[in-house]
């Protein structure tokens, strides 16, 4: 620092004084604002992005089912498996709708779902099943039937085996016969019904019971307009993934994964001993009960299941 002389006109006082004084308040700019950035907008998602997250949902559905099917077999007792197979898998697929109906049923903008306990119009139809579905079946009524119900529900089987057997979809339609499990318009082996009964959804109860009174009728209203109609895609893409990932199990384990019409099926699941047996050692068992034609998912209107539809 350069030393000068001290001003003598400075006094003490003076120096007291200014000390004393706060110093100026000096003005500062304040700083220039930062340039905002312009932040480009997401892309808009690709216009299957719904279709593909929506495929990709139900794939691993698929996969569950085909491990919960798998497990089942490995831990069930002997002569218990196949129907602990299609119960693992039924269980898996009930939780999944059971998760999702709320948000299929609260959206508002459509009808409530119709389906009730009493109403069995869409039970005249032709059902596929699974073979081991039929196993299930067997093992219920075995346990759960008086021998009055069992010797009742055989009758019933045999009399509308003779009269469906070999008839197309739309054929047994026309027939306007009952399934053979339905006791006072109610199902009697509700706890084990199939996957493809358990993806039957409708919000019009009223069409339901038009379209199985009127099956030609219907089947060309179909034809003449867009979409799923009454029914609800989201079971019948859920109870189909489910049932894709059984037959994959079945067919892990060399068994016979095709599937069989319900009646015939059953029919024969409650008359051969050792079902389990024979059926795993790879003898046709089933082979009377192949389907003649479509099953349950054309005749009532179910959308194809590899395509994606809206709930």
């Amino acid at each position: 620092m350069r030393e000068t002389k001290p001003d003598d006109a400075f006094s003490a006082a003076d120096a007291l004084a200014f000390l004393a004084t706060p110093p100026r308040a000096v003005a500062v700019p304040p700083p220039a604002p930062t340039p905002a950035r312009e932040v480009a907008p997401p892309p808009p998602p690709p216009e299957n992005a719904y279709a593909e997250a929506d495929k990709a949902s139900y794939r691993h559905l698929e996969t569950a089912a085909y491990y919960r099917a798998l497990d089942a077999a490995r831990s069930a007792k002997p002569g218990e498996r196949l129907a602990g197979m299609a119960g693992a898998v039924h269980k898996l697929a009930d939780e999944v709708w059971a998760n999702v109906r709320g948000d299929v049923e609260g959206a508002g903008k459509r009808p409530q779902i119709a389906c009730a306990a009493g109403c069995a119009a869409c039970c005249t139809q032709q059902v596929a099943i699974a073979p081991v579905e039929a196993a299930a079946i067997a093992q219920y009524v075995t346990r759960h039937f008086t021998d009055e119900e069992d010797a009742a529900l055989v009758t019933r089987l045999r009399a509308l085996d003779a009269e469906t057997r070999g008839k197309t979809a739309i054929e047994r339609a026309h027939l306007r016969q009952s399934c053979a499990f339905l006791v006072e318009n109610r199902c009697s082996i509700y706890p084990v019904r199939p996957l493809r009964c358990r993806a039957v959804h409708s919000r019009d109860a009223g069409y339901c019971g038009w379209a199985a009174a009127h099956p030609d009728e219907a089947a060309a209203e179909r034809k003449s307009r867009e979409g799923a109609g009454p029914y609800v895609v989201a079971p019948a893409k859920i109870m189909d993934a489910a049932l894709t990932g059984l037959a994959r199990a079945c067919r892990t384990l060399g068994l016979d994964a095709e599937s069989v019409e319900l009646t015939a099926a059953a029919r024969i699941a409650l008359a051969v001993p050792g079902l389990e047996e024979f059926f795993c050692s790879g003898e046709p068992v089933f082979a009377a009960a192949a389907l003649p034609g479509t099953s349950i998912e054309v005749a009532l209107d179910l959308p194809p299941m590899d395509k994606t539809g809206t709930t």
